[in-house]
Formats: C-alpha cells, structure tokens, sequence
C-alpha cells in the first residue's frame, strides 16, 4: 500500500542505497541510532507522552556533527531512520501516532528536502 510510512522510507532507501550505495546508508544508520540526540528525543517523548514532530526530528539530527554539512539526500535520509527508530522502538508499544500521521511524517521529510521517491 502506497498510503503507508514503511513504503516512503523503502522507495526513498532504495533509491539512496542506489545512487550513494549501500556503505553510506550503514554509515547513517549506524550515526543516527548511536546518537545522543536520539535517545534523547526518544526519551522525552515517552515523557511527555507524546510524537515528536518532523522538526523536532530534524533538529536531532542536525546536532549529530556527522550530518552538519551533509547534502539535502543524507539528511532526509538520516530523518527518515530516525523516524522509523522512534516508530519501531517507542510507537509500537504507546501508539502516540497513528499510521496516517506517520505518513504524514514522512511526506514532511520529502518536502523539506524536495526529495521524491
């Protein structure tokens, strides 16, 4: 189903792993995952019960140094793992944001970036 947050992130991985390889996406998800700003992210969403919102994602990843100068395709794909982090590991069990809202999350992350899959 094309209406869903998993087909976003596959389509725009695919075509990341495709035209950057499949190394830098293990390096992003490798920076993404180790990082502070995450789990902190991560944490106060738990707390305040609540998602947190694509620019919220976005200033996360934008204080991990790696992602600094990195191109509109890094970033949007750094987001979209993040993301998917917070669905996998916070989400599934607390529900704070339906699969339409997810979604919509990730046609933010296109957006900001003028990326399409």
């Amino acid at each position: 189903m094309a209406d869903t947050f998993d087909y976003l992130y596959t389509r725009y991985k695919n075509k990341y792993v495709k035209n950057h390889g499949q190394a830098k996406f293990d390096t992003i998800q490798q920076k993404v995952l180790k990082a502070n700003s995450i789990k902190q992210l991560n944490t106060l969403s738990l707390q305040q019960r609540t998602d947190p919102s694509q620019s919220d994602f976005g200033a996360a990843i934008h204080s991990i140094t790696y992602f600094i100068f990195s191109g509109g395709d890094t970033c949007a794909m750094a987001e979209f793992i993040a993301t998917k982090h917070w669905d996998e590991t916070v989400n599934y069990k607390y529900e704070f944001c339906d699969e339409a809202s997810l979604y919509l999350k990730g046609q933010s992350i296109l957006r900001r970036w003028h990326k399409s899959i």
